[in-house]
């Protein structure tokens, strides 16, 4: 998501995961350095090679058939989708 590239982490030229605390902020938690919420973040993810890393239990994207190119035949994803 958006938090994985805050404080300049989207000019990282490896992936790294990070650990924000929730001072004042609503989100807390690991993140990797990418941002699989737009179409460019996605190419960064592949390129930097984040499914072989296995730095990442869950993936989030509102771009299913984009997002399945970080994924192949030795590093599969499963799907699961939250409708509101």
């Amino acid at each position: 998501t958006r938090t994985g590239i805050d404080d300049g982490h989207d000019q990282d030229e490896t992936l790294q995961v990070w650990e924000r605390s929730s001072k004042g902020k609503f989100v807390n938690g690991k993140f990797v350095n990418v941002d699989t919420m737009h179409m460019e973040g996605i190419f960064r993810a592949k390129e930097l090679g984040l499914a072989e890393s296995g730095l990442a239990d869950v993936v989030f994207s509102p771009s299913p058939p984009v997002a399945s190119i970080l994924f192949d035949l030795e590093h599969q994803a499963r799907f699961f989708a939250l409708f509101l």
